[in-house]
């Protein structure tokens, strides 16, 4: 805990000595072509869907490059499997726990940070580098 907190305190310092300023950009520019401004549009408005229609070009973007690299878009199956079929295991491990076996919310409170708390300490003490 301590190394991590000296970590935090370096990367602090570090973010303090950058002089740089970065120029905001502006999020009218941003605005597409079918996206300009009406009369009676405020320009609050518009900013705010610049910024929405700039965000979406930037996510499908993004999806796009993933989607044609092939190595990119196998990792990206792979982890979006496991998180779906993770998150179903543990909604179904739930209502096991509480409907067939009659836990009630508080035991299952405890035996869920019970159980987090003892990976964490087990890694802790397991010494050595992963692998």
């Amino acid at each position: 805990m301590a190394a991590d907190a000296v970590s935090y305190g370096v990367s602090t310092a570090t973010l303090l000595l950058i002089r740089a300023r970065e120029s905001r950009p502006d999020r009218l520019d941003r605005l597409d072509q079918r996206d300009r401004l009406d009369q009676r549009d405020r320009p609050d408005r518009a900013a705010a869907r610049a910024g929405l229609a700039g965000l979406r070009r930037d996510l499908f973007a993004g999806l796009a490059f993933v989607f044609r690299h092939p190595v990119l878009r196998k990792i990206a199956a792979c982890t979006g499997t496991a998180n779906l079929f993770g998150s179903m295991t543990v909604a179904l491990e739930i209502l096991f726990l509480v409907r067939v076996l009659g836990l009630n919310p508080r035991t299952l409170a405890c035996s869920s940070a019970s159980a987090a708390w003892a990976g964490s300490w087990a890694a802790c003490c397991r010494g050595g580098s992963p692998g």
